[in-house]
C-alpha cells in the first residue's frame, strides 16, 4: 500500500547549502526538525573506499573494521537531510523534556515533508583522500568539485552545530537510513570533529551511536533486497534531484519509508524507547559540547560575509 509523504509547499525542493549560506539553512533545518514525530532520512556522498571489507564475511566487527579504516582516513562530501513529521500540532515548549515526549508521540496518519536540505563539504581533490572512479562517478551525477573547494562548508564546524543542536542527543529525532553503516560512520566523524578517530571496536561505536543517535531506523530492515533506485520504481516514488547527490538520495530513502513500510510497524519503529544510559550519556556529551563549543553562527560569520560576493 503507498503512501506517500504529504508535502509543505516546496518543502521538495532541495536546498543546497555552501559556506555563505550555511548559517541561515542550518536554522531552517532545526526549525522543520523541532516538531513532534520528527523522521531524519540521512545520506551521505563519500569519496570512495580504500579498504574493503572482507567479502567471505558478513559478520560486523569484520566489517565495521573496514569501515573505520575508510571513514578515519576520507572527508564527506555532501550531507545530506530531509525531514518529516507527524502531523499533529507542535505541542513542545521548547524544553528537552517537553520535546523528548513531544517526539515519543506516535503518528497515526502519513509523516509531512518539512524540507530536503544537501550540506555541500569543503573537499579539495588536489590535498583530500580520493579514489578517481568514485571521483568521476559523483561528478557525473553533478557534484561540482571545484566549487566544493573553494565555497564548500567547513565539515568540523557542521560537525559542531549538529553537537550543540536538538538534532542529537537523549531527546533527538528518529534518524533513518538506507543501508546506513557509511552514513552513521561519516555521521559520527562529524560529530567528533573530523580529528578524532572512530572507537576502535564495534561495541565502543555502538556506544557513541546509542548516545547521539538513540532512535533509529534502517531501511533495509523492510527492504533486504534491491537498490534505492529500483526499490523507489517498484514503489512508486518518483526521484526528486539526482540520483547519486545527498538531499535527492535522503529524500527518496525518507519517501520510500512512507510509501514501502507498514503503518503499524512504522508506528512501532517511531515508539522506540529510550535506554537510561543512553540518557545519561546523551546529557553528558551535550555539557561537553557547550563547554568546549563556540558559537555556530559567529564562528561561520567572517566565512559567510566572504562567500557572498562569489
Amino acid at each position: 500500500m503507498q503512501r506517500p509523504c504529504v508535502a509543505r509547499m516546496g518543502a521538495r525542493a532541495i536546498r543546497e547549502v555552501w559556506a555563505w549560506n550555511f548559517q541561515d539553512e542550518f536554522r531552517a533545518l532545526i526549525d522543520a526538525a523541532n516538531s513532534p514525530g520528527a523522521v531524519l532520512a540521512m545520506d551521505t556522498e563519500f569519496p570512495g573506499v580504500l579498504r574493503e571489507g572482507p567479502w567471505w564475511s558478513s559478520a560486523r566487527p569484520e566489517q565495521y573494521e573496514a569501515l573505520r579504516c575508510n571513514v578515519d582516513l576520507l572527508r564527506p562530501i555532501q550531507f545530506g537531510i530531509a525531514v518529516a513529521c507527524s502531523p499533529q500540532p507542535n505541542t513542545a515548549t521548547g524544553t528537552p523534556q517537553d520535546f523528548r515526549l513531544a517526539t515519543a508521540t506516535l503518528p497515526k496518519t502519513d509523516l509531512v515533508l518539512r524540507g530536503v536540505w544537501t550540506f555541500n563539504l569543503r573537499f579539495d581533490v588536489m590535498e583530500d583522500h580520493h579514489t578517481e572512479a568514485s571521483i568521476s562517478f559523483l561528478a557525473r551525477a553533478g557534484v561540482d568539485f571545484p566549487r566544493h573547494a573553494a565555497e564548500g562548508v567547513d565539515a568540523a564546524e557542521l560537525g559542531r552545530c549538529l553537537e550543540m543542536s536538538v538534532l542529537v542527543g537523549p531527546c533527538s529525532p528518529t534518524w533513518l537510513t538506507f543501508s546506513g553503516l557509511y552514513d552513521l560512520g561519516y555521521l559520527m566523524k562529524l560529530l567528533g570533529g573530523l580529528w578524532k578517530p572512530l572507537p576502535r571496536d564495534l561495541a565502543g561505536f555502538d556506544a557513541e551511536l546509542e548516545a547521539y543517535c538513540p532512535r533509529r531506523i534502517e531501511l533495509r530492515d523492510w527492504l533486504p533486497h534491491g537498490s534505492l533506485e529500483s526499490l523507489a520504481r517498484e514503489h512508486g516514488v518518483a526521484r526528486r534531484g539526482v540520483a547519486h547527490t545527498a538531499g535527492s538520495d535522503a529524500l527518496v530513502t525518507l519517501e520510500l519509508l512512507s510509501a514501502a513500510v507498514p503503518s503499524e510497524e512504522l508506528e512501532i519503529a517511531l515508539g522506540r524507547e529510550v535506554s537510561a544510559d543512553a540518557v545519561t550519556a546523551g546529557i553528558a556529551r551535550k555539557i561537553a559540547a557547550y563547554a568546549s563549543g563556540r558559537d555556530c553562527a559567529q564562528a561561520q560569520a567572517p566565512r559567510a560575509a566572504h562567500s557572498s560576493g562569489w
